[in-house]
């Protein structure tokens, strides 16, 4: 029973110096922030990214680069941390780092700053050029009035999932060309535009038929499972 004991206690004090990782969405992910009276708040975008806006008191400490776990490990891991990126797949695997680096308490931004941006909370912009991209007009021209089904695949260039569906998605183009023209769209180069939509994650499909939206999907499929859908 003592060993039991012994073997008992000893868990506990593993599992108490273990990282606790939480996964917020946006608007609980602010309060958090409010609410919390000491913190770090690292935004793990490139730093163009991050200078075309980023939640008030945030650092920049770019996922990609070298120095990433450096810059990290100069922090107090006893205080609490909240990480977010555009979609979050960056900050995910940021806070798994973070883990294995000794933080204890962790924040992620479920959705990134699409759905911070999609919940209407504010951002601090250095740039004095807004990056505005598409309007909803020039977007909707993309698919009003045609005959042929519309599939839009909002992806950006650090997406993996995206990255992976980029080679089939050129297939279906040209081997369903009759039936589905594909259109591509950088989610970077349009924020307002996906916040327009509700585009809250990547990658983000769309499909257009007869003037109006027929479905939208949002996160990896397979090819088969796509053309399954654009074949119905």
């Amino acid at each position: 029973m003592q060993k039991q004991f012994a073997i008992f206690i000893l868990l506990t004090l593993f599992l108490s110096c273990e990282g606790q990782q939480t996964l917020l969405q946006a608007v609980a992910f602010s309060d958090k922030i409010k609410t919390t009276e000491t913190k770090n708040i690292i935004d793990v975008r490139t730093p163009d990214e991050f200078n075309e806006g980023y939640i008030k008191n945030a650092k920049n400490i770019n996922w990609n680069s070298s120095q990433f776990e450096k810059e990290l490990g100069n922090l107090d891991r006893s205080t609490p941390l909240f990480l977010y990126c555009l979609s979050g797949g960056r900050s995910g695997n940021a806070a798994k780092k973070a883990v294995e680096m000794g933080f204890k308490s962790i924040y992620a931004l479920e959705g990134g700053t699409m759905a911070w941006r999609t919940n209407n909370l504010p951002l601090v912009t250095l740039n004095n050029t807004k990056k505005e991209g598409m309007t909803i007009q020039e977007y909707e021209a993309l698919y009003k009035g045609k005959t042929k089904k519309i599939l839009v695949d909002f992806y950006a260039d650090w997406c993996m999932p995206c990255q992976k569906m980029k080679p089939f998605l050129k297939k279906i183009s040209e081997k369903m060309a009759q039936e589905v023209e594909v259109i591509r769209l950088n989610a970077d180069h349009h924020p307002e535009l996906c916040q327009k939509l509700g585009v809250s994650g990547l990658p983000y499909l769309v499909l257009y038929q007869n003037d109006k939206e027929d479905w939208k999907r949002l996160g990896y499929m397979s090819e088969e499972e796509l053309t399954k859908l654009l074949k119905k």
